[in-house]
């Protein structure tokens, strides 16, 4: 395996979408508590993640970490800019995701309702994805990419970071880089607006919420 100083970092582009796409299906989608679930498959899903990935990877805010021995990407953050929410294409959640998905969005939405201030600011950056190939794990990677993407929020004027968490270990990390929660939806009393089931109740623990953190920058 190649040492921490044969990683290559580097912005993320268009040219990047079907292999980020790819790593999503195979290293978040079949781990991802909230998405375990609700049963959603890679092999299912047609528009997620290729929608979010578009939607982010044209801003230019999104990092990609790349192995220098063989140019395989071993992690990503991919993250978005309030500033540009208005020119991103609509989604009809309807016919762009799967129902399986839906039941996802859902708990996301509600997690976020009362909190457009923080998604919506024109000097916000949000935090959608951090996913690191377990191959490259313990290596201070996704340590290095919320400082590297911090770098690049205060670059584009950005004072606000925010990160929707569906498991522990992402809050953990977003926590120790200084955010600090603003809402928590507990899995086992949530209730699926569209259903009135309890579709993520039976989520084993360490996994017990989806939070939303915020961490302030100080922009010089």
């Amino acid at each position: 395996m190649a040492s921490n100083s044969n990683l290559t970092y580097r912005i993320l582009t268009s040219n990047d979408e079907s292999e980020v796409v790819r790593f999503v299906q195979d290293h978040f989608i079949p781990v991802e508590p909230a998405l375990v679930a609700a049963n959603v498959r890679a092999e299912e899903e047609h528009a997620f993640p290729s929608v979010i990935i578009k939607n982010s990877l044209w801003q230019g805010v999104s990092i990609g970490v790349f192995d220098g021995t063989n140019g395989n990407l071993c992690a990503i953050r991919i993250n978005m800019l309030g500033k540009n929410d208005h020119c991103l294409p609509y989604e009809d959640n309807d016919s762009m995701h799967t129902e399986k998905q839906l039941v996802v969005h859902r708990i996301l939405e509600y997690a976020n309702e009362g909190l457009e201030d923080y998604l919506c600011k024109k000097n916000c950056m949000q935090h959608v994805f951090v996913i690191v190939n377990q191959a490259y794990a313990r290596r201070g990677i996704a340590t290095e990419l919320y400082k590297r993407s911090e770098e690049l929020a205060r670059e584009n004027g950005c004072e606000i970071m925010k990160a929707t968490c569906t498991n522990c270990y992402t809050r953990r990390s977003v926590e120790k880089a200084g955010y600090v929660k603003v809402k928590e939806v507990p899995y086992a009393t949530y209730v699926d607006g569209a259903t009135g089931r309890k579709p993520f109740v039976d989520i084993p623990p360490p996994h017990t919420s989806v939070s939303v953190l915020i961490k302030t920058l100080h922009v010089s």
